[in-house]
């Protein structure tokens, strides 16, 4: 790896980090927002969302790349080098 891969590697991780600690927290609130406007309803159609698309996300971003003739959805780079 030269030095700018490496440096934009970094920095990737250290926001994938950051944005990983903001969502985190949110979701319990959203699901505690749910419950009070709706109740234990609310809660389960919030769970139900939330989970629900973190399963059908990647599979629907796969059938989108073949409907638009890409063979890959959303690959960045193509390898990493090793060494």
């Amino acid at each position: 790896m030269d030095q700018a891969d490496c440096e934009g590697l970094w920095a990737a991780l250290l926001g994938f980090a950051v944005a990983g600690l903001g969502l985190a927290n949110l979701f319990p609130v959203a699901v505690e927002r749910a419950g009070a406007l709706a109740g234990p309803g609310g809660v389960a159609v919030a769970s139900t969302l939330g989970y629900g698309g973190m399963l059908i996300g990647p599979p629907a971003i796969g059938f989108m790349a073949d409907w638009r003739r890409r063979p890959h959805g959303r690959r960045g780079r193509p390898g990493v080098r090793v060494g």
